[in-house]
């Protein structure tokens, strides 16, 4: 690792992996133990740098060490272990939170936000056992020198079916502290009382509430889930949710919401070339300024459908172009 910041990657990468063999369930055993119990996979670790937005300096560096799910699928096909549950599980759709933050500004109502962070390692499990080895900046021995890996009690990001057996967990929990599912939409919930209803909508481990009155329902909900799982957060009139950017007028009659980290990365993605300041003031000079902009706005015209009618892949999605000019006939 060649990194400046080497030493913090590396501290960061050990502690994450503490914290992993701190989790319920979690244990460290030795290798030939683990092989005759159970399928053995591979770690990976996902390295993110956090800034802080008033010095676009680094603040901290976050270190995660997942399953690798690719050769975990491999690895359990091999030993010719099935799944014992699904290995996909369903989130709020996009039009489903629209209709959620919708309903708030025109009824004036009450946003909390609550996320369960490590989710999956909250979750209950049908599973056998599985063991996961060591990250190479973290690697464990027995005191004779045989290699250490730690074996999974709960779920953990990257296994096929941690997904599925989450989303079961937190269904049977919030049925339990009285919580209705909305009838043919998924992760939809309600809760009402006398004089107050609350609405509920989950992605995986982001929760959002929005209550008619106040936030008591909200705040007795993310209380008693505190009590089973760890590390639940919560906050109230949220800025943001599931990569969104909310704002909310101070009479929760206007909800404005954007996804200015979700355009930045897209940008980054498909632009990478215009990620620098002085391309993108250049690309600016020469393409959006007076009548060139007009120019470039005009040439766009739809590409025509196939002629013999048939939707295709092509012609589901509504594409333009910049059309060459025309010469003029002799």
């Amino acid at each position: 690792m060649a990194s400046p910041d080497r030493d913090e990657w590396l501290e960061a990468s050990r502690q994450s992996f503490v914290g992993l063999k701190n989790v319920r369930g979690n244990k460290m055993r030795r290798i030939e133990e683990a092989t005759v119990e159970g399928p053995i996979f591979d770690v990976v670790s996902v390295y993110r740098i956090k800034l802080d937005p008033s010095t676009n300096k680094l603040d901290r560096v976050t270190v995660r060490h997942n399953v690798d799910g690719n050769r975990g699928k491999r690895v359990l096909a091999r030993l010719g272990i099935a799944y014992a549950v699904p290995t996909s599980s369903t989130t709020l759709d996009e039009v489903a939170f629209k209709m959620i933050i919708s309903d708030s500004a025109k009824r004036q109502r009450y946003l909390t936000k609550a996320d369960v962070k490590s989710a999956y390692t909250n979750a209950a499990t049908s599973r056998g056992k599985r063991f996961l080895r060591c990250p190479d900046t973290a690697p464990e021995f027995d005191e004779d020198g045989t290699e250490m890996v730690l074996e999974l009690g709960p779920p953990l990001f990257g296994e096929p079916e941690a997904g599925y057996e989450w989303q079961m967990t937190l269904e049977k929990d919030l049925t339990e502290l009285g919580w209705t599912p909305f009838e043919n939409v998924p992760c939809m919930w309600r809760f009402e009382t006398k004089d107050n209803d609350c609405i509920l909508g989950t992605i995986v481990d982001d929760l959002l509430f929005s209550e008619a009155t106040g936030h008591a329902l909200a705040d007795a909900t993310i209380e008693a889930l505190r009590k089973k799982y760890v590390g639940v957060t919560s906050e109230h009139n949220p800025t943001a949710f599931a990569g969104y950017k909310l704002e909310q007028s101070p009479e929760r009659d206007v909800i404005t919401i954007s996804l200015p980290e979700l355009i930045e990365q897209k940008f980054k993605m498909e632009c990478p070339e215009l990620v620098p300041a002085e391309a993108r003031a250049k690309f600016k000079l020469e393409h959006t300024k007076g009548s060139k902009l007009q120019k470039l706005a005009d040439a766009l015209e739809m590409v025509p459908l196939n002629p013999s009618g048939k939707v295709t892949a092509t012609t589901k999605i509504v594409q333009t172009r910049i059309s060459k000019p025309q010469r003029p006939s002799s």
